[in-house]
C-alpha cells in the first residue's frame, strides 16, 4: 500500500453501494480499485454486470486477476491522460462509476481538468471525481468517497459551485474521522447524476423560525487595512468584540460606507471555531461597520432579532455544524440561508 492510499473498508463500500437504487446495470466501474471492496459490493447488488478496475499498481492488480478472474482489469495510471488512452478499459462508457480516488495532494499539487469546455485547477481527488465523468454513460451515474476538502476548500470552489448549477451533483453524507483502518481522514460521499436523490442539502439541518423578513449582509473591511480610528467615525465590530453574547471593547472607529450595518441584526463570528457566545445583537437604530469576519442577520425588528437570536441558541448543535473548513473553519451566507429556511 501506497503512503497516499486509503483503501476502503467494507462497511463503508457496502454503504455507498446500499445508497443507489439503479437498476438494470451492466457494467460497473471503479478507476482505482484498490482492494477491489467497491466492486465487491457492487456484485452483490448487480450480479449480472460485468465489472471493470483499473490500477496504477501492477501488483495489486495481479493479486486481483487471481480472486476475480471475470472481472476486467487493467494497469494504468489514471492521472496520466496518454496512459488512459492507451488502454482498452478506458474505451469504453460505464452504467455506474465507484470511487476512492487518492486522498492527498503531495507538495499541494494542482491539476488542471477542462469540463464542458472550460479549465479548472483542482485538487487529486477531484480530478478523479471530473475525469470519470466522461465515462459514464447517457444514463450513467458516479458515487465516490471522497476527501472533506472536496466539499469546502477553496481550491475545489469554482468547480464545485458549477456542478451544483449545471448538473446533479450531491454530498450526500460527511464521516469525520474513523472511517479507514489506519488513518482518519474526514470523508464525504458523493453522488454524480443521480435524478434519485433529493435536490436539498442533505448535509445541514434547518428551522423555521416563523420571522418573515430576514437580510445576511457579510461584512467587508479587512483589519489589516485599519491603519487608525477616526475620532467621530463608526464604530468597527470585529469578532473579538462578540464576548459572552454582548458587544464589547470596540475599539476602532472608521469613515466606510461599505459594510454599514443599522440595527436591529443578530451578529455572528464567521470565521473560527463556533463560539455560542460569539451570538449578539445590534440594537434598534444603532450604526456599525462590519469587519470581514462578521455576518448579521438584519431583522425589522428587537424582537424578531431576540427571537433569531434565541432559535440559533437552541439550536446550536446544528448551527455549529455550519462552520466547515480544511483549515480555519468558516460559515458562509449560503449555508445560513438554508439553515433559516431562505433558499
Amino acid at each position: 500500500m501506497s503512503k497516499d492510499s486509503h483503501y476502503t473498508p467494507k462497511p463503508l463500500a457496502d454503504y455507498l453501494v446500499s445508497r443507489i437504487k439503479k437498476k438494470n446495470v451492466k457494467t460497473v466501474a471503479d478507476f482505482c480499485v484498490g482492494e477491489g471492496e467497491l466492486l465487491k459490493a457492487a456484485q452483490k447488488k448487480w450480479v449480472k454486470a460485468t465489472f471493470y478496475g483499473n490500477d496504477i499498481s501492477s501488483q495489486v492488480i495481479q493479486q486481483l486477476k487471481r480472486k476475480h478472474s471475470k472481472w476486467v482489469l487493467g494497469n494504468g495510471d489514471f492521472l496520466n491522460s496518454k496512459s488512459r488512452s492507451r488502454m482498452k478499459l478506458f474505451k469504453k462508457k460505464f452504467d455506474v462509476i465507484l470511487l476512492n480516488p487518492p486522498f492527498t495532494c503531495k507538495g499541494s499539487t494542482i491539476h488542471t481538468v477542462v469540463f464542458d469546455n472550460i479549465e479548472y485547477h483542482v485538487s487529486t481527488a477531484m480530478f478523479f471525481f471530473i475525469e470519470s465523468i466522461k465515462y459514464l454513460s447517457k444514463d450513467g451515474i458516479l458515487y465516490a468517497i471522497l476527501p472533506q476538502s472536496v466539499a469546502y476548500s477553496q481550491k475545489d470552489e469554482k468547480i464545485r459551485e458549477y456542478l451544483h448549477e449545471k448538473y446533479s451533483f450531491k454530498i450526500f453524507k460527511e464521516k469525520n474521522k474513523q472511517a479507514f483502518k489506519y488513518c482518519s481522514p474526514s470523508i464525504i460521499l458523493a453522488a454524480f447524476n443521480d435524478k434519485e436523490i433529493s435536490s436539498k442539502n442533505l448535509l445541514f439541518d434547518n428551522i423555521n423560525t416563523g420571522i418573515k423578513y430576514l437580510e445576511i449582509k457579510r461584512g467587508r473591511i479587512g483589519m489589516h487595512k485599519i491603519k487608525k480610528t477616526e475620532k467621530y467615525a463608526k464604530q468597527l465590530i470585529h469578532s473579538t468584540n462578540l464576548k459572552n453574547n454582548q458587544l464589547k471593547n470596540i475599539k476602532y472607529r472608521i469613515k466606510s460606507n461599505l459594510s454599514k450595518i443599522e440595527g436591529p441584526a443578530v451578529l455572528v463570528s464567521r470565521v473560527g471555531q463556533p463560539d455560542i457566545r460569539k451570538i449578539c445583537i445590534i440594537p434598534s437604530k444603532k450604526e456599525y461597520i462590519l469587519s470581514d469576519c462578521i455576518i448579521a442577520i438584519k431583522t425589522k425588528s428587537m424582537e424578531d432579532s431576540q427571537l433569531l437570536k434565541k432559535s440559533i441558541i437552541n439550536n446550536w448543535s446544528s448551527f455549529s455544524n455550519l462552520y466547515k473548513g480544511t483549515g480555519a473553519k468558516y460559515i458562509t451566507i449560503k449555508r445560513i440561508k438554508h439553515f433559516l429556511n431562505l433558499e
